[in-house]
């Protein structure tokens, strides 16, 4: 199973489009003073938060769920991992800085437990910076790092034919990690939170895959597991904010699980596939994703000099919009494809 899924490729341009969305929102009522963006989207941000978990576990078990594991294939994984993220990263790191003014200093004293170097790197240190919005995406990567990490080092330990049996741990970690943990303490809820459960579960969806006869009773076996797994959250542990914030994210990870699962199988199965220019997005979604609050709102800013914001109407974040389309494909174009074309071929994820 080494088959470009084009239709889940759709389905992460739209999670990214709804992140890109939600934080267009409050850009839009600033700078136009309009709600062309319904408020409803704002809503959906952690919906696409959780199914891009779901896709990123997915994608990667369906590329690597079949080879023969080994430090040398996980070591290839990470590193593949790493040409992906850190470089266009960094960039955005310096285009926020630029923009704001501001010197590195900023990050320190934005987030005085972090370092530079581990805001640099994507430390476990810089885990909880939310307060910005560079730190809030900074964050979301540390969570995809720590779920590559645990997966190469199952594919070291297992391999991908036996990966099965590393996901089954890894869940009863977070699971009994969850019950032993302190609720209140943040590096916790990260190591133990859903985002990894996310994750598993685009990964058991990918291995039922291997073979259709059982793969309708493997994924109900996997969303009553993901039941069992949340029973600390569904019980009230905690306050009542992380109570209703688990129930929610339960929810939308099993409907991410489904989508991705049933979209795999009308592609691998049926072969019904979406037009090619909507997952062209999505290998476009992650400079999308990254530099869309900058591109946002530079552009409205510019907007705003030249025109009067009164008469843009929905004109103006129209233009943000598609300006964040366009530069996500010139960076996915131009920075994102040279870098992914010089790591090695084999097992490309």
């Amino acid at each position: 199973m080494t088959q470009r899924y084009e239709n889940l490729q759709a389905l992460r341009a739209a999670a990214t489009m709804a992140v890109v969305l939600a934080n267009l929102y409050p850009i839009e009522w600033t700078y136009f003073g309009t709600q062309w963006i319904p408020r409803m989207i704002t809503r959906l941000e952690s919906a696409a938060f959780d199914l891009l978990f779901v896709l990123s576990g997915f994608v990667v078990t369906v590329r690597y769920g079949r080879s023969s594991g080994g430090a040398r294939i996980a070591t290839r994984f990470l590193l593949r991992r790493a040409i992906r993220i850190y470089p266009l990263y960094w960039l955005a790191m310096a285009v926020a800085l630029l923009q704001s003014g501001a010197t590195p200093r900023a990050l320190i004293e934005a987030a005085p437990h972090a370092s530079l170097l581990s805001q640099l790197g994507l430390l476990p240190a810089a885990f909880n910076c939310a307060d910005d919005w560079l730190l809030a995406q900074m964050r979301a990567l540390s969570v995809g790092l720590y779920c590559y990490v645990v997966f190469a080092l199952l594919l070291a330990i297992m391999g991908g034919r036996r990966l099965v049996v590393g996901l089954l741990v890894w869940t009863s970690v977070i699971y009994l990690g969850r019950l032993l943990a302190d609720i209140d303490e943040r590096w916790p809820a990260l190591f133990f939170g859903f985002a990894a459960l996310e994750f598993i579960g685009g990964a058991f969806a990918a291995k039922a895959m291997e073979d259709e006869v059982s793969s309708i009773p493997a994924i109900f076996a996997l969303l009553a597991g993901m039941l069992f797994v949340a029973t600390p959250w569904t019980l009230g542990l905690g306050s009542w904010q992380q109570t209703l914030h688990a129930r929610d994210s339960l929810c939308f990870a099993i409907i991410g699980i489904l989508a991705v699962w049933c979209l795999a199988s009308l592609e691998r199965i049926v072969g019904i596939k979406v037009p090619r220019c909507l997952s062209a997005l999505g290998d476009a979604s992650y400079p999308m994703w990254l530099f869309h609050v900058a591109v946002g709102s530079g552009t409205a800013t510019l907007l705003t000099r030249i025109v009067d914001p009164a008469r843009l109407h929905g004109l103006g974040i129209t233009a943000c919009i598609a300006t964040v389309l366009l530069i996500g494909c010139l960076f996915h174009r131009l920075i994102e494809r040279p870098l992914l074309a010089r790591r090695p071929r084999a097992g490309d994820a």
